[in-house]
């Protein structure tokens, strides 16, 4: 059910030779009041055991008549014995707006929320787009993939 609303995030997982820790393919539907199915959401946690670090992504999605869009996410890449530690993580909710966090910025503005126009490079909503960043990061994980513009 991931695939049409997200292509290839499954498999880009798959790729980075990990594991998916618990029930990662099960979505959470919500139905209107006439049985239709009108948002989705969907949570991954994967890990990878030979570079220490978990991946987990968050994801919403909502139909507007046949067209679905996103409507909430958090992808969050922390090391894989610690699942609230983060080394970056980028997120979209109703809370905040567009915003990511780094690992050394947690005392940044509110609680590390960092505004999504001060990363460098530029970030998206995107899963694929988290998953380059983890791929740039997995190398040498002194180095994080985001910097913040001054």
């Amino acid at each position: 059910m991931l695939e049409p609303l997200a292509p290839g995030v499954v498999a880009r997982l798959a790729a980075l030779g990990g594991e998916f820790l618990a029930l990662p393919h099960l979505p959470v539907p919500s139905k209107d009041a006439a049985g239709h199915t009108n948002s989705i959401s969907f949570s991954f946690a994967y890990r990878l055991p030979t570079q220490r670090v978990r991946i987990n992504l968050k994801m919403a999605f909502a139909r507007q008549g046949t067209v679905w869009s996103l409507t909430y996410c958090s992808y969050h890449c922390g090391p894989s014995d610690d699942t609230a530690a983060t080394h970056f993580r980028i997120c979209w909710n109703s809370h905040h707006p567009f915003h990511f966090h780094l690992r050394g910025y947690e005392s940044y503005g509110d609680r590390g929320h960092i505004a999504a126009e001060k990363a460098d490079p530029p970030i998206t909503k995107d899963a694929l787009d988290f998953l380059a960043l983890v791929e740039k990061f997995l190398p040498d994980k002194r180095k994080l993939p985001l910097q913040v513009k001054p």
